[in-house]
């Protein structure tokens, strides 16, 4: 499949996160849907990102588990947002060492992936200081969406 329909593929999934913050699932499934029929089968490793990333709004502990063993691929394609949401998505599910396995490299000082990492390295560890330390960053990088789903993540899905 040409990147450029797997660009839409991903896109139509990102729309559909934002429908499901906006508290619209009709349209979120729809998206959903329409982005399930250009995809096609076979493409999972590519699109787990913003599969993880739905799953976490919606709370689908089962779709996160199987979304989160996939491996990256074309993250130089996506950018941090698969790795944000594969930390996100090991806070929520409890996977401390999935945390420590991945987190320490992506905790960079500069990245966009720093404060992901931060918050998971704070959960995982039980730092309450690294905890913090993410919350300012995604704060003074405007990641205030982010920022607010610390708790939630923290509660578990």
């Amino acid at each position: 499949m040409p990147s450029r329909v797997l660009s839409v593929v991903a896109a139509l999934l990102l729309c559909s996160v934002a429908h499901l913050c906006l508290g619209d699932e009709p349209r979120a499934s729809e998206l959903e849907r329409d982005s399930s029929r250009l995809a096609g089968e076979g493409h999972d490793t590519y699109l787990s990102g913003p599969r993880i990333r739905i799953g976490l709004v919606r709370g689908d502990r089962s779709a996160i588990e199987q979304l989160v063993d996939l491996p990256v691929e074309r993250a130089l394609v996506w950018g941090p947002g698969i790795f944000a949401a594969r930390l996100d998505a090991f806070v929520a599910l409890g996977m401390r060492d999935r945390i420590e396995l991945e987190a320490p490299e992506l905790a960079q000082a500069g990245t966009t992936a720093e404060p992901f990492a931060l918050r998971a390295l704070g959960y995982a560890r039980r730092d309450d200081e690294l905890l913090v330390r993410g919350d300012e960053l995604f704060a003074s990088l405007g990641l205030g969406w982010h920022r607010a789903q610390t708790e939630r993540l923290l509660a578990g899905v």
